[in-house]
């Protein structure tokens, strides 16, 4: 629970609105795998139910960054 996601650094080459989206998503997969463990799902369900959404995220973001470019 007290886990934070990190901060990409400054000049990383991120667009400050992809970055906050990103630091969106990562504390709302958090938040979300700890409320399926506190209604009882097994810990390898919840974990595999975070990772298959973190990969939609992650490729989400990579969309983002994709269009930033063009």
């Amino acid at each position: 629970a007290g886990h934070q996601p990190k901060l990409m650094p400054k000049g990383s080459g991120v667009p400050l609105e992809i970055r906050m989206h990103g630091r969106k998503g990562a504390e709302r997969l958090l938040r979300r795998r700890e409320e399926m463990l506190e209604r009882g799902m097994p810990q390898a369900k919840a974990n595999a139910a975070t990772a298959a959404e973190l990969v939609r995220w992650l490729w989400a973001l990579g969309m983002m960054c994709r269009e930033g470019e063009e």
